[in-house]
């Protein structure tokens, strides 16, 4: 936003070239001073207004993680990267399972602390400066790892579902457990493609894992 401070002068430098007149005293220097200044000091506001309000745009007001919005654009953006440098890119999409019966014998507030709890593991235990952790919506989360091919990055997302299960106020306390699935990016596969794969592949971990509970024994 500097290129908007020097905007904020251009009134007054074409006001003294087109009458050519400028400033001759020193009080008239002041003022001139004081209105820049002053010009300066609310266009500085109002960009530090306009960041606030972007970031809020792409921050979940619940958990604190980025949001949908950001999901989407940073995934855009980090596959297109991915394919044009050969950098290595995985996803993976993380479904809570019995996060329903956690609201309805536990209540709203305790399932809204298990998604905090949830997203306090993936914020702060995943690869620093590698991975960025987002909020999807309902109990849904995504993990984007760059530079892990998916043999490292289901290593790393296995030691988040278990800190989510394990930890204080985690899954496993509230009888909950997690579905994860992980895919890596092809060579020229497109966004939509990628998405689709995790998608599925998480949707295939949380049949078993029914398919599993209802298998008798």
């Amino acid at each position: 936003m500097r290129w908007a401070y020097a905007l904020a002068l251009l009134p007054t430098a074409t006001d003294w070239l087109e009458s050519g007149r400028f400033p001759n005293t020193p009080r008239e220097w002041i003022t001139e001073a004081i209105l820049g200044v002053f010009v300066l000091g609310c266009i500085r506001a109002l960009a530090g207004q306009a960041d606030r309000l972007a970031a809020m745009t792409r921050t979940d007001a619940l958990t604190g993680l980025p949001n949908r919005r950001a999901f989407d654009e940073d995934l855009d953006r980090e596959v297109f990267r991915a394919q044009r440098e050969g950098i290595r890119l995985t996803l993976a999409f993380l479904d809570i399972d019995g996060f329903k019966p956690v609201n309805d014998r536990f209540g709203h507030d305790a399932g809204d602390a298990l998604l905090r709890s949830v997203a306090a593991v993936l914020a702060h235990e995943s690869r620093s400066g590698n991975d960025l952790a987002y909020r999807l919506g309902g109990d849904e989360f995504a993990v984007l790892m760059c530079g892990a091919d998916s043999s490292a990055a289901r290593e790393a997302v296995g030691r988040l579902r278990e800190l989510a299960l394990e930890g204080p106020g985690g899954l496993k306390a509230f009888g909950a457990d997690v579905s994860v699935g992980v895919v890596e990016l092809n060579p020229g596969e497109t966004l939509s493609d990628f998405y689709k794969r995790a998608d599925d592949a998480m949707y295939a971990v949380k049949r078993e894992r029914k398919t599993s509970v209802r298998r008798p024994e």
